[in-house]
């Protein structure tokens, strides 16, 4: 039994040497080293083009109504050419006659004659002037035989101003003689033809027609 107490410590005592021992440490294996990742960077893709939203197509429009085909115009009949006509031969217009100095000279003694009875006339140079100056006459009556002419040469282109018809007779005598002087006249207004209205028109329109 001793023995075996013995043979037990001796084995304690082993074993106590043997976990005093120094316990080689086993080398240390290096960790290996990390790699820095170095972040890659991003290849930027190209931005695709917003798509517009569609807007939905028109709705086709409605075919308008077919317009009314208009009714054929009536037909115009061709106009009917005209035949030339057979040439007619113009009759030579009647020459208008020009009334005769002496008639007219006729006509204005026999209007002096009555105006003065029944109308009003103005005698003598002095008064036919003012009295054509106020372009009273209807008429003037001059002498041509007048001595000297000169006293007369105004009065025409005077009543011409005026607008008053002058009518030249030959003789200042029988101016004188129808006018109711016992002496000679050379110059003649007459203002209203009296009973001689007619005449006095008509001897007026003849003179303004041989202008």
């Amino acid at each position: 039994m001793a023995e075996k107490k013995k043979d037990k410590e001796k084995q304690k005592e082993k074993k106590k040497k043997v976990s005093e021992k120094p316990v080689k440490e086993a080398p240390k294996k290096e960790a290996p080293k990390k790699e820095k990742l170095v972040p890659k960077k991003e290849e930027k893709k190209p931005e695709k083009p917003k798509e517009e939203p569609k807007t939905p197509a028109p709705e086709a429009e409605t075919p308008a109504p077919e317009a009314e085909t208009p009714a054929p115009a009536p037909e115009v009949p061709a106009p009917e050419v005209e035949k030339p006509k057979e040439a007619v031969e113009e009759k030579p217009k009647a020459e208008v006659k020009r009334p005769k100095v002496e008639d007219l000279v006729e006509k204005a003694y026999d209007l002096v004659e009555i105006a003065r009875s029944t109308g009003k006339i103005k005698k003598g140079t002095n008064e036919v002037t003012k009295s054509v100056e106020r372009s009273e006459p209807k008429l003037v009556v001059i002498a041509e035989d007048c001595d000297p002419p000169e006293i007369l040469m105004h009065l025409p282109g005077l009543s011409k101003e005026r607008d008053i018809p002058l009518i030249k007779v030959p003789s200042k005598n029988e101016l004188g003689s129808v006018s109711g002087l016992e002496v000679t006249c050379v110059a003649v207004a007459i203002i209203d033809g009296g009973e001689a209205k007619d005449l006095l028109v008509q001897l007026r329109r003849q003179l303004k027609a041989m202008d």
